[in-house]
């Protein structure tokens, strides 16, 4: 069982693999999503701004 379900704090490498995947498909959503889901596109501009800036 996952130590996060159980209560207790995800480990750092959990983190990391997080933000990895966070980061890969946000650069991947933004060009694409750009003229087609400027909302979807938002999201992906502001997944990335959080990653830079670590707020996740």
């Amino acid at each position: 069982m996952c130590r996060w379900v159980a209560g207790g704090a995800p480990a750092p490498a959990a983190w990391t693999r997080g933000r990895g995947w966070a980061l890969s498909t946000a650069a991947i959503a933004l060009p694409y999503y750009r003229t087609r889901q400027p909302d979807i596109a938002s999201a992906a501009a502001r997944t990335l701004e959080a990653v830079r800036s670590d707020e996740l």
